[in-house]
């Protein structure tokens, strides 16, 4: 009951952000993690890649966590048809996604970064909208995205993600100092003595 009366205060409380202009808006790093992904983790990068975000204030890092099968050949594939337009690492061993996300962010140069699994697909006005808080109002801890799943058929947990429901968000300050994970739903709120957070 108290999950729910914290999710109704989440969505009572939702403020929405204007779209920046495109020369307003911060440089901006995306970090991929895949892990036994195969072609998907190239749609992916392509639909980054596509995003009307400005291309010179865009950085692209996909990071292979030893994949067992064809990953990292996909993620090549990538890094050529973008003629090295993205950053790829390779770990050496499957040592979890966040491990993936710390080597990614290790060589991130944004003033934020966006994480996006391998498994998903943006809108071309997505990353601005993602971005736009974080210059709009400088208390902006974090932003969450809304979730569509395309695989709906496909097992137990995208048939749980079509559904309305709190989001386990990693989200990071410009200065890199790595934030916690919160359970959030769309929305703003304030933490006590803490910046706010606005989820989009």
């Amino acid at each position: 009951m108290l999950l729910l009366i914290w999710q109704v205060s989440f969505a009572l409380r939702y403020k929405s952000f204007a779209l920046l202009p495109s020369e307003k808006l911060p440089t901006l790093t995306v970090v991929i993690p895949a892990y036994n992904e195969g072609s998907q983790v190239l749609d992916t990068v392509r639909s980054i890649m596509a995003s009307n975000y400005p291309k010179d204030r865009l950085q692209v890092i996909c990071v292979d966590d030893g994949s067992k099968d064809d990953t990292w050949l996909w993620i090549n594939a990538a890094y050529n048809e973008f003629e090295g337009g993205i950053t790829i690492i390779k770990q050496p061993y499957n040592q979890g996604k966040r491990a993936a996300l710390m080597a990614g962010f290790d060589k991130a140069t944004g003033d934020v970064i966006v994480t996006i699994d391998s498994d998903s697909e943006v809108l071309p006005d997505t990353l601005a909208n993602m971005a736009s808080p974080f210059v709009a109002d400088q208390r902006i801890g974090s932003v969450a995205g809304h979730v569509r799943v395309l695989n709906l058929k496909s097992g137990i947990i995208p048939k749980f993600l079509k559904y309305p429901s709190p989001v386990l968000l990693i989200l990071f300050a410009p200065d890199k100092a790595y934030m916690a994970g919160y359970s959030v739903h769309r929305g703003t709120f304030r933490l006590p003595d803490i910046r706010t957070y606005a989820f989009a």
